[in-house]
């Protein structure tokens, strides 16, 4: 009885290293296809995009080195969006092109990657980007003030401009202010359509109630 059960401890031994070498085989195998597949370039950044509007789009050139065809899927972050003419899987010694947009949906900068997989869904490369969305729609001046004011007494009339920086026609539908001493005239700015690259002006008043009578106004599209 103990030569059996040290018979079966050998081969439970011997078992197991089998199994460790299959799993660092597969593990080199991986790394193996990983390397295999290659990028023409592993970061992009884009131009300053409008929120809302595409970017154009960035090539960017998949290879496969390997002696065998690879299958391939992409995955992106927010923001980002890619089409390619892959197939799904790139031919052994071929390449396939991936094209990269970027619409950007906040100011400022955003940044992310798109990523291929195996259908496996190991990582075999990524291509790291950036982009900078810019506000379709400004103010100017950004702040205004109205001194020498008296209270109960309607101030003399001060303007901003509302601007799309689009090439696209833009309605704006409501400009509001939390504040009931001030008063807007939107002027042509609501029920016309504002042109692209063009302005159009709002006049500002206000009937101060206090001797400091803060608001805001906001420009809804």
């Amino acid at each position: 009885m103990p030569a059996a059960n040290t018979s079966a401890s050998s081969v439970a031994k011997q078992f197991h290293r089998v199994l460790l070498v299959s799993a660092l085989i597969a593990i080199a195998s991986l790394n193996s296809w990983a390397q295999n597949i290659t990028v023409s370039a592993t970061s992009e950044t884009f131009v300053a995009t409008y929120v809302g509007v595409t970017s154009s789009s960035k090539a960017v050139t998949i290879t496969n080195t390997g002696a065998s065809a690879q299958p391939v899927v992409f995955a992106w972050s927010t923001a980002f969006s890619e089409t390619d003419n892959c197939g799904g899987s790139v031919a052994a010694g071929k390449s396939c092109v991936a094209n990269i947009s970027f619409t950007p949906t906040l100011v400022g900068t955003t940044s992310g990657a798109v990523s291929i997989y195996d259908n496996h869904n190991n990582l075999l490369a990524f291509v790291g980007l950036t982009g900078t969305g810019l506000a379709p729609v400004t103010v100017s001046p950004t702040s205004i003030s109205f001194t020498s004011g008296t209270i109960g007494i309607l101030s003399v009339a001060q303007i901003f401009n509302i601007n799309n920086n689009t090439s696209n026609s833009i309605d704006v539908t409501n400009i509001t202010t939390g504040v009931t001493d001030y008063q807007i005239d939107p002027g042509t700015c609501l029920g016309t359509p504002l042109a692209p690259q063009s302005s159009c002006t709002v006049t500002v008043q206000v009937t101060p109630s206090s001797a400091t009578d803060d608001g805001a106004i906001i420009v809804w599209d």
